[in-house]
């Protein structure tokens, strides 16, 4: 090549360097802009969301996991709030939470420990057997 040529393909070069400097730059702005107006929506929408009288109101609140099946519950019964988590294989509580009582269960649904308020207003803890009604330990 001719010495004319490779000075014109340098020159050449150094302004494709310098407009793609430009580009870099112009595209940073763009996406530090892009996301301020993601965060100003964003924003926008939990203000209007969290207003001040806005209420949520239902018997029963489920979600789910992603395969689909429920994995937690709120409901309320007779007796007050009701949470229930469930596993995801079997569909079985794992843990309940009612007003009294706090439960934790096995594979297959059984109660095995429990500790919560009697009727009486006295404290209780128990400890199940697998059969989830023969006590292994209680207290008091």
């Amino acid at each position: 090549m001719s010495e004319d040529r490779l000075q014109s393909l340098e020159a050449r070069l150094g302004r494709l360097e310098e407009e793609n400097q430009g580009l870099r730059a112009g595209n940073r702005r763009l996406k530090w802009f892009g996301l301020a107006g993601v965060l100003v929506m964003a924003g926008g929408l939990f203000m209007g969301l969290g207003g001040k009288g806005d209420v949520i109101q239902g018997k029963e609140f489920r979600l789910y996991g992603p395969k689909g099946n429920m994995r937690l519950k709120i409901d309320v019964g007779d007796d007050g709030a009701r949470i229930s988590a469930l596993t995801a294989d079997n569909k079985k509580v794992q843990f309940q939470i009612t007003p009294r009582t706090f439960s934790l269960r096995d594979e297959n649904g059984t109660t095995r420990a429990a500790m919560g308020v009697q009727k009486d207003g006295d404290p209780i803890l128990r400890l199940l057997k697998s059969d989830g009604k023969t006590d292994a330990w209680k207290a008091p």
